[in-house]
């Protein structure tokens, strides 16, 4: 058993950014507007109004911020880690309890969007677009599937620390030589 390392770094999408940067730049327009512009006799708002809009603007500009700079990090060394930043996401696995990986096509409508998904009967997904991943079998826990760029080295890199990665991940199979 030997010591691979693999790592991969996905970013959001172009549309998620610019989607990110927009709801940054809409939440300060409004702020501008509000303060910019005058009230008419009567209609000044409250102390409540305020505080309400002000805290659904900083929200709204917050996950835009996230939106915008959102990455996924997958790495293999002594252990696979998944981090999904600037989210709570981050999973840590022991290549020795895992006991099937297989590279398979994840798109965002079967697990419900993008994002960090968790499905019944289908364990965890973590995807920040469509294309190439790996669905893991693990020992005692929830099976996973996360999107990568090269869902062979993810193996390979987990089949040389300890994981049982089962017959089907050995290779690309006979129609994809």
């Amino acid at each position: 058993m030997g010591n691979a390392h693999h790592e991969e770094h996905i970013g959001t999408s172009m549309a998620f950014r610019l989607l990110g940067i927009g709801m940054v730049l809409g939440s300060v327009a409004i702020a501008v507007v509000l303060v910019m512009a005058p009230s008419s006799a009567g209609s000044e708002p409250n102390a409540v109004d305020l505080a309400v809009i002000i805290t659904t603007m900083i929200i709204v500009a917050g996950l835009g911020v996230a939106l915008a700079i959102a990455r996924m990090s997958v790495v293999i060394d002594d252990a696979l880690v998944i981090r999904m930043t600037p989210f709570w996401y981050h999973r840590t696995i022991d290549p020795a309890t895992i006991t099937e990986a297989v590279p398979v096509e994840l798109r965002g409508s079967q697990w419900g969007g993008w994002g960090i998904r968790f499905g019944l009967g289908t364990g965890t997904g973590v995807l920040m677009d469509n294309g190439p991943g790996v669905r893991l079998r693990i020992r005692g826990k929830r099976d996973l599937s996360f999107r990568c760029e090269d869902p062979y080295a993810v193996i390979a890199a987990l089949r040389t620390n300890g994981a049982s990665t089962g017959a089907r991940a050995t290779g690309r199979g006979a129609n994809e030589r």
